[in-house]
Formats: structure tokens, C-alpha cells, sequence
């Protein structure tokens, strides 16, 4: 199939089924007094445009790893028929390290998975896990990083989402596909939720491509959390959110020039897949 930009119209419905799946995300985490951020270039488009990326067709939050299980945890009977929690529990070949939030009845196919054995493919909002760390860089985080990095690589090769060429650690990428999905996800959580000090100095997304050190961050530089504007309503992002989005995209401020303005590169967008049966 070839892709195609996504028509303006399309991409503003697709923003706005995002934001009803973002909202019953926080409908939970209120309910059970969990804390969620906007982080990644959803918070950029909170600083920057008040709402998404013009041409952003995903959006991303941020939980710290207690409030994370917890939402794994009561997500699925809260969610009820309409939305569908997309993780290794609920899809016994997921490959990633972090959860998605799908509703159910649409379609959301991207090229990079185009042909990819995947059970739902429904427009969806991520969730990344935030874990602790008592130290910005350290030999041991830094071990343990790029231990996470080669089980991510690994679970993407398994997927056949990555070929071994394209992996930075080919040879033990290729001795650890031989463990099940299973194995893998145990593995690095285990790694990813090493130190349970919730009180530590640093917090990183491990689940991210960045991973180390790009993604650690000073846990005083994301709470107490303050409230921005993102499309008409208010959301929780991190306290030093300016530090933060420095320390990602350097001038952040600044417009990228126009090829590099990239998003999921979509074959497919269905808003009922059932009305158009």
C-alpha cells in the first residue's frame, strides 16, 4: 500500500478521537488518584501551539511506574467495551515496552506495521511508564540501558518489525529472540523497575528510543505538576517542562523546516469500521 498525507479534515477527527481517549484515561487515573504528564511532542504542542503539532497524529503521556501498574491493573474493567488496554498481558505478542490505549471499532494502520501479525490496530494514545534512578549517568544505569536497549531490538526483530542489520547489538539481539515474548517483557521490566525508591533523585522513560541519558530527568523538573492548555482544555504536564523539552529538542521554539515535519506515515484511518462493513 502507498502511503499518503493525511488530509487535514481527517487528521483534526483523528486528533479529536485521541482527545476522547485521553480523557478516559484521566477519567480513571481521577478516579483512583493516579498521576499521568503530557511529555514527548504532545507537551511541546501544549508550550508551543496550545494543542497538538499541526501535523502530530499521535499523542503521547507519561506516568510514574506505581501509578503505571496501578492503571494497568484497573484499566480493563473501567474501560468497558469501547476502548481496548494494548499491552504484553492483553496481546501475548506485543513488542513494546509500553501500553497503548485503542478504542475499539477503528482503524489507525501505519506503514511501519503494514503486514505486521498485530490484534488491534484501533486509533490509540500511549503510555509510557517514568522509572527511578538515583543517579543522571552511572556505569550500572548505563549497563542496565543498554541491556533494555538490546531486549527492545530483540522483541522488534522477533516481530520481524527490524531486521538484524538494523540492530545495534545484532549478535546478542539474535541469542535473545530465541526467549519467548513472555520472557522478554519479564526480563525488562524486571530491569526497567530495578530501583523502588520512589523518593530517588531522577526518574527516565526506558520505554523510549532515546532511552539513556536523553531521557533522564530530575524528578523535582516534573513535580508537583502544573496544569497547560492543550486543545481547550487543561492538562497535567511537568513543573520545568521548559528544561525538558531543551533538553529533547534543543530550540524547541523553533519551527523544524517543512520535509522534516513527519508524522506516523498512516496507510489507513476508519472511524467505524463497523459502519463501513
Amino acid at each position: 500500500m502507498m502511503y499518503t498525507e493525511i488530509d487535514n479534515k481527517t487528521l483534526k477527527k483523528l486528533q479529536t478521537v485521541q482527545i476522547e481517549i485521553l480523557d478516559e484515561i484521566i477519567r480513571i487515573c481521577d478516579k483512583y488518584g493516579l498521576n499521568y504528564f503530557l511529555i514527548g511532542g504532545t507537551l511541546l504542542g501544549a508550550v508551543r501551539h496550545q494543542g497538538f503539532i499541526p501535523w502530530d497524529d499521535d499523542l503521547d503521556i507519561g506516568m510514574l511506574r506505581k501509578d503505571y501498574n496501578k492503571f494497568l491493573e484497573v484499566a480493563p474493567k473501567e474501560l468497558g467495551e469501547k476502548y481496548f488496554l494494548h499491552t504484553d498481558t492483553t496481546d501475548s505478542k506485543y513488542w513494546l515496552p509500553f501500553s497503548k490505549v485503542r478504542k475499539n471499532n477503528t482503524l489507525f494502520l501505519e506503514k511501519t506495521l503494514d503486514g505486521i501479525d498485530v490484534i488491534h490496530r484501533g486509533i490509540f494514545v500511549d503510555i509510557f511508564p517514568f522509572d527511578n534512578m538515583h543517579a543522571k549517568e552511572s556505569k550500572s544505569e548505563r549497563v542496565r540501558a543498554s541491556l533494555l536497549k538490546i531486549i527492545a531490538e530483540a522483541l522488534l526483530y522477533k516481530k520481524k518489525i527490524y531486521t538484524l542489520n538494523k540492530c545495534h547489538h545484532k549478535y546478542l539481539v539474535y541469542c535473545f529472540h530465541f526467549l519467548s515474548y513472555k520472557r522478554l517483557h519479564s526480563l525488562k521490566k524486571y530491569l526497567m523497575s530495578l530501583n523502588h525508591d520512589d523518593n530517588s533523585s531522577y526518574i527516565n522513560t526506558f520505554a523510549t528510543r532515546a532511552i539513556y541519558p536523553d531521557d533522564n530527568h530530575l524528578r523535582s523538573d516534573f513535580f508537583p505538576l502544573v496544569e497547560m492548555k492543550f486543545a481547550d482544555k487543561l492538562y497535567k504536564c511537568p513543573n520545568n517542562y521548559d528544561k525538558y523539552l531543551k533538553q529533547l529538542y534543543g530550540d524547541y521554539m523553533k519551527l523544524p523546516k517543512e520535509e522534516d515535519r513527519i508524522n506516523h506515515q498512516t496507510l489507513e484511518i476508519v472511524f467505524d469500521t463497523q459502519k463501513n462493513r
